[in-house]
């Protein structure tokens, strides 16, 4: 009988990637996927224990065990003792499931005695299966992407700044857990892309200090008074107020979606 190493470790790697995602799906626990990823390649490498002799000592039950808790605990980000002891029992039983429902197939579909038990030739069927893991993984991070995709959109803002006598436009993050503001004048502030803001010249003595914390570190920011801030969505005026510009040279966005965090006291 031949056997194709990179398919066998491909298939365990789609089977586990699969059982982890579920086994968190049905905890509603989150998890890393790139991690997720990474325990299924580990998971997918140790079922060539299973048919390499020289390491085959690898199959001892208390291994089997060690590597399927490894393979939870690597992805689970809150890695708090009853989560680990949850996830662990949901995925092994989730196994053991797929076992089952895996075997049904096999004696519904191969040669099958009482004295010789199961003979395994052609199990076709597991590339019906593996098909639909595929497609589960796919839609599942396909639907994860548009969910939070959706839910970013909603928080993003048209900002127009009428800043001596030049209008900015930019894009704007409605930042829920940003407090910030002047203490001074309590004016909330709007951190912008230092980039956005090159072509405005402000002097020092217009410049207002914002003092900031947050867990494990503190300082300071330094931004402008705007008198005309006028915040739009769908085209529709929601707020116009008074505010404080801070330019930041971090970028806010990985995928360029907006360049200014909104402060909540706009609300």
């Amino acid at each position: 009988m031949e056997i194709y190493l990179d398919v066998l470790i491909l298939e365990n790697f789609i089977v586990n990637l699969f059982l982890i995602i579920v086994s968190f799906k049905i905890l509603k626990y989150r998890y890393s996927f790139k991690k997720a990823i990474l325990a299924a390649i580990i998971g997918g490498l140790y079922s060539l224990c299973m048919v390499i002799k020289e390491i085959s000592f690898f199959k001892a039950f208390y291994i089997q065990i060690l590597i399927a808790f490894l393979m939870i605990y690597i992805p689970l980000e809150k890695r708090e003792k009853i989560k680990l002891v949850k996830s662990f029992f949901t995925f092994m039983s989730s196994s053991f499931f797929l076992s089952g429902i895996c075997f049904k197939f096999i004696i519904s579909s191969q040669k099958y005695t009482i004295i010789d038990g199961v003979v395994i030739k052609n199990f076709s069927i597991k590339y019906l299966i593996l098909g639909v893991f595929i497609l589960f993984i796919v839609l599942e991070r396909i639907t994860t992407c548009i969910r939070d995709r959706n839910i970013v959109s909603n928080f993003i803002y048209d900002v127009k700044l009428d800043i001596k006598n030049k209008e900015i436009n930019i894009k704007g993050f409605l930042d829920s857990g940003n407090e910030l503001r002047e203490p001074v004048t309590n004016l909330p502030c709007i951190l912008i892309e230092r980039r956005e803001l090159e072509n405005i010249n402000f002097k020092k003595d217009e410049m207002y200090r914002i003092p900031y914390k947050a867990i494990g570190y503190s300082g300071g920011l330094y931004g402008f008074k705007v008198e005309n801030i006028r915040i739009l969505k769908d085209g529709k005026l929601w707020r116009e107020i008074e505010g404080i510009i801070c330019p930041c040279d971090d970028r806010l966005s990985k995928e360029n979606e907006f360049v200014g965090l909104i402060s909540r006291g706009v609300i």
